[in-house]
């Protein structure tokens, strides 16, 4: 199914350091349809800028947020120590995948019940799973997705509990908002720079 967008994530997810999250966050991203790989973030161009508009909107948007939401994990996750590694992983698989079931074949119109959808497809790979440690990451990522869209509480949307859940939804929101792009700009180009300190 996802053959397409695994391609074009696959150096993100390689970014993941935990070897389960890894191979979780990548069944995820197989799992979901190909259809994510050309879609735009929005399909009215209401909630995203014009960077995220356009084929191959969805995977800048995806890629962008996942980026950001790793900076801010910098203020806590130590990669000489190892603490607060696995939480970072956590949040950068689950923002790397969070809008991956927006459409649906047949449909030019993104789906306003995604984050639902999507984090319970990602639950269900729990079922199988017997190691305890990886069923707990994949619901923590399934809880991130189904609270990424807490902008929009009003709609009904699940509002952010913890640490990780706040870091994919606030992410979601820089990168997708309008009134910011040279901001994201500058803030990106200011992350790379930081990774790259860090390293």
């Amino acid at each position: 199914m996802g053959k397409i967008l695994v391609a074009k994530l696959d150096k993100y997810i390689n970014k993941i350091q935990d070897e389960g999250i890894r191979n979780i966050t990548r069944q995820i991203v197989s799992n979901a349809d190909d259809i994510h790989a050309v879609k735009p973030a929005s399909s009215t161009g209401k909630y995203h800028p014009v960077s995220d508009l356009g084929e191959g909107g969805l995977v800048r948007h995806s890629v962008l947020v996942a980026e950001i939401a790793d900076t801010m994990c910098l203020q806590f996750a130590n990669s000489e120590t190892g603490e607060g590694m696995l939480e970072r992983d956590i949040i950068y698989a689950a923002a790397l995948v969070h809008d991956l079931h927006k459409y649906e074949v047949g449909n030019e119109y993104s789906l306003k019940n995604h984050a639902d959808k999507m984090s319970e497809d990602i639950r269900a790979l729990a079922v199988s799973i017997d190691n305890e440690d990886t069923k707990r990451s994949i619901n923590l990522i399934a809880d991130c997705v189904l609270t990424h869209m807490s902008r929009f509480a009003k709609k009904g949307h699940a509002q952010p509990t913890t640490r990780a859940q706040a870091i994919v939804s606030a992410a979601d929101l820089v990168a997708a908002s309008k009134e910011l792009p040279i901001l994201i700009e500058d803030f990106t180009r200011e992350a790379q720079n930081i990774i790259k300190k860090d390293k």
